[in-house]
């Protein structure tokens, strides 16, 4: 479902509860750290991608995993606000 409904291009994870993408072609005009700031803002946290590694530095990582349904819809208008 969180996959399905996001509106932007994203690989459905295989066995894992993670969503681990670049942001690079989504900026339009912000900073990485910019988008990150406006995710905070709409309450959507996400992990930075150069935490896991420097090859990394304009991917994020989302975990959708332990939240009931209602919470993950809001998560993904949220995402598809800032991000689509």
């Amino acid at each position: 479902m969180f996959v399905e409904k996001l509106q932007i291009p994203v690989v459905c994870p295989e066995g894992t509860y993670f969503l681990f993408f670049s942001i690079k072609d989504l900026l339009r005009g912000r900073t990485y750290w910019e988008v990150i700031d406006q995710l905070m803002e709409e309450g959507v946290t996400v992990a930075p991608g150069a935490d896991f590694g420097a090859s990394f530095k304009d991917y994020i990582r989302i975990c959708f995993t332990g939240e009931p349904p209602e919470r993950l819809e809001k998560a993904i208008e949220r995402l598809n606000r800032v991000l689509a």
